[in-house]
């Protein structure tokens, strides 16, 4: 009898080194100089890590025109191509791109040839009403070019939500959406659309560069911003959103996990598995708030005073009784008021404002939930979970995960 070998199978014999398993030639074509384009790199790059995939990266820094036909020859295994580069690709580039045994990926952009990573625009626009809606506001209006289907599927996702809810649309003039013309044009004529604008007004822009228009159109006309427009963007640039007064809040539409789930899909691809029919939809992971949409759009004077001592007092752990002997009004007609300006009981805006901060430590930190919790004002850590999962129907390891944060491993 032929007595097992306790080594094992794949073991090289002693003393030779076990060769490396040759790597895959993955193609990245994603413009490095901008900063959610980097997020994308990040979330390439940790699924490799976290995969333990023996990729070798060819990359392109800058969105100009890629020479296919060179690199595609070199034993392409496998191709991650960003919007931004397919307006200077050649069409016998595109040609050949499609020709090659290797597979492609595309993220943020709509093809018929390729499998698709894009950021959920639908849900992106419902998100931007939601979050001024919260905050009281009755005019709405979107500001951004039209004729590019990710800022009209932005545009028309909000617009429905505003006008389903019984609340006023205001939609600027058409050649305000033209960027074709000078920015200069555009900007003067935005300032006086939004001073004859009914106010207050929250004003969502489908981009950051656009929404840093607006503050400058506000500044020059002397418009309060945010207390009479408030701005909110698209796109969690830390640097384009603080060099800009007032600093722009903005929904981070959770580029990391778009580039994430792209090379995800992509090794799959490689594996010889079939494209999906549908394009993968990565949901937006929340609203970074500064100072241009922070203020509260109603008109009663006890809501918000309020409003602003739960800011101030909520993630301490105080409630409604502790509110109620600092600020001496009749509980009856405080929670109609809230009811009728906010939509939500004094109770429901202390536990928002609580998730929202959980929000912002899951996103920066590597704080355990309970510490988490205790930061919140939550006693327990079971009590910000069931709280977090009833505001935003998810739990907050799964939010830790789409906002790139801790193991981003597929559900």
């Amino acid at each position: 009898m032929k007595i097992p070998s306790s080594k094992p199978r794949n073991q090289a014999p002693a003393g030779l080194a076990t060769a490396p398993s040759p790597a895959a030639r993955i193609l990245i074509a994603i413009d490095a100089t901008a900063a959610y384009q980097r997020q994308m790199l990040r979330g390439i790059i940790a699924y490799a890590r976290e995969h333990h995939l023996t990729w070798e990266f060819l990359f392109n820094h800058r969105p100009e025109a890629l020479d296919f036909k060179i690199r595609l020859h070199r034993q392409i295994d496998g191709v991650l191509l960003h919007d931004a580069f397919l307006p200077t690709m050649s069409a016998a580039s595109a040609q050949l791109l499609i020709k090659t045994s290797a597979p492609a990926v595309l993220i943020e952009h709509q093809s018929d040839y390729f499998p698709m990573v894009l950021s959920d625009s639908v849900a992106i626009g419902r998100m931007a009403f939601e979050y001024f809606k919260n905050k009281g506001f009755q005019n709405y209006a979107y500001f951004e070019r039209t004729g590019f289907w990710v800022f009209d599927e932005r545009r028309q996702a909000f617009e429905s939500a505003v006008l389903r809810d019984n609340r006023r649309l205001l939609r600027p003039p058409p050649q305000l959406m033209d960027f074709s013309r000078p920015p200069a044009a555009i900007e003067m004529e935005l300032g006086h659309w939004l001073a004859t604008a009914p106010k207050p007004l929250g004003l969502f822009v489908g981009a950051i560069i656009p929404a840093r228009q607006a503050a400058s159109a506000c500044r020059q006309m002397g418009i309060i911003v945010p207390d009479e427009v408030a701005i909110l963007g698209v796109g969690h640039d830390e640097i384009d959103c603080e060099m800009v007064l007032p600093p722009l809040s903005a929904i981070d539409q959770g580029m990391q996990r778009a580039g994430y789930e792209a090379a995800s899909l992509l090794q799959r691809l490689m594996k010889g598995q079939t494209p999906p029919r549908l394009p993968i939809l990565v949901p937006p992971v929340a609203v970074v708030e500064r100072q241009s949409t922070d203020v509260l759009a109603v008109e009663d004077a006890d809501v918000r005073k309020a409003v602003r001592w739960i800011r101030d007092h909520a993630l301490a752990g105080d409630g409604v009784p502790e509110m109620l002997r600092q600020i001496p009004l009749g509980r009856r007609r405080l929670e109609i008021a809230f009811r009728r300006h906010l939509g939500r009981s004094i109770h429901e805006e202390i536990l928002r404002v609580r998730v929202e901060n959980a929000k912002y430590l899951l996103r920066n930190s590597q704080m355990s939930m309970p510490l988490i919790a205790a930061h919140c004002g939550f006693n327990y850590a079971s009590r910000l979970i069931e709280a977090f999962k009833r505001n935003t129907g998810m739990t907050p390891a799964r939010f830790r995960i789409q906002s790139g944060h801790g193991e981003m491993a597929r559900p």
